[in-house]
């Protein structure tokens, strides 16, 4: 019989970065960290939850510690509502299609609208509404999307790279500019991935879009350095 007692709650996210647990609660917009003897602890208390033994049976230490996450609202007891790990997965970044400048495509007056469109939009999710209902839109939309080229992609990129300086700056504000980014590519019936993720000693959060293998607001280098904690991607990608 498995030794399994709990479930990640719902709206609650997991994923490991140097021996170190991380969970974002999507509700509440908050991370919180266990250190790597802390994350062993739970090997055989958490359905999914890696195993760092063959055989393991859970201590006293170990039942506080899943006692103290269910208080916090991170685990619960109750299948119906949480479910078993799953970590975020994103296809490998291989390449970034920024704009660094050259030629680009006419910018319509179409284009500035859903620009400015996409950034109200990020503005009213995640200033007027939360976190949590920016990812309920990203996971829950459904659209018919359309096939698109890389060079289609990377024109659309560029408009959106160019635009932005009119509304705001990108410094410190990754995760507004991919909500937007998505946004934007939304409307041209585009599916991208918008990906929240993290890293450990130093602990640091980050945010990018992508489209397949390609970045689309940072460069492949940088996030490759990042575990995906949570990605929303859209029906059809």
């Amino acid at each position: 019989m498995s030794m399994s007692r709990y479930f990640v709650k719902d709206n609650v996210h997991v994923c490991f970065d140097a021996g170190h647990a991380v969970f974002l609660d999507v509700k509440r917009d908050r991370y919180f960290g266990l250190n790597s003897q802390q994350t062993r602890l739970l090997g055989g208390l958490v359905a999914g939850w890696p195993k760092f033994a063959e055989k393991e049976h859970p201590t006293d230490a170990a039942r506080q510690l899943a006692a103290d996450l269910e208080s916090s609202g991170l685990l619960t007891p109750h299948p119906s509502r949480g479910a078993n790990v799953r970590c975020a997965a994103i296809e490998s970044a291989e390449t970034s299609l920024v704009f660094h400048g050259g030629k680009l495509a006419a910018i319509s007056a179409a284009d500035a609208l859903k620009f400015a469109y996409a950034v109200l939009r990020a503005s009213y999710y995640l200033k007027l509404r939360s976190f949590a209902h920016a990812v309920d839109h990203m996971m829950g939309a459904r659209r018919q999307w359309q096939p698109r080229t890389e060079e289609e992609v990377r024109g659309l990129v560029a408009k959106f790279d160019v635009l932005r300086p009119l509304a705001y700056s990108r410094r410190e504000r990754c995760l507004f500019d991919s909500l937007a980014l998505s946004l934007f590519l939304e409307q041209y019936g585009i599916s991208a991935t918008w990906v929240v993720a993290v890293k450990c000693r130093p602990f640091r959060a980050h945010s990018w879009v992508q489209h397949g293998e390609y970045v689309l607001n940072d460069s492949a280098e940088y996030v490759s350095e990042y575990k995906p904690i949570l990605c929303c991607p859209r029906e059809g990608y």
